[in-house]
């Protein structure tokens, strides 16, 4: 458990999670992305302004959720916010879908399963390690 500081009241709060905002603040975030979202579903063609103004929610907040992929512009929407990477207009996110594969391909080539490297030049796969047992009728005699 550590403690944070909430990134929209600045008390502190304990947390066992990535949480960066205060349970009390989470919630009215909360209520307040659920009105955000009936806006827009009431209003499919309202610009981020217009949905700013409507529910009292800044546009940081509001492009946040979309970057979160919480919220999404609709496809006929000539609207949109940019990719990262490349500066293209897109939906939602962070990445359009060809940074987005350009980067998972960039990550697989780096992590490359290697066979693990043997320290003993006469490690022989059959061998197995064997334990004695004390309590086998065969080693009653043995006094080791």
């Amino acid at each position: 458990m550590e403690f944070k500081v909430c990134k929209r009241c600045r008390n502190i709060f304990k947390t066992t999670t990535e949480a960066i905002t205060c349970p009390v603040c989470s919630v009215a975030l909360e209520a307040t992305f659920k009105l955000v979202k009936r806006y827009i579903r009431s209003h499919p063609n309202a610009t981020i302004v217009e949905v700013s103004e409507a529910t009292h929610t800044s546009i940081e907040q509001i492009k946040y959720w979309i970057k979160d992929e919480r919220i999404e512009y609709t496809k006929s929407s000539v609207i949109g916010i940019e990719c990262e990477r490349c500066g293209v207009s897109i939906k939602t996110g962070k990445l359009c879908n060809t940074c987005r594969n350009e980067t998972v391909n960039i990550l697989k080539s780096v992590y490359v399963k290697k066979d693990p490297v043997r320290s003993d030049p006469h490690y022989d796969e059959n061998t197995r390690m064997r334990f004695l047992n004390m309590n086998n009728k065969n080693n009653k005699n043995d006094n080791r």
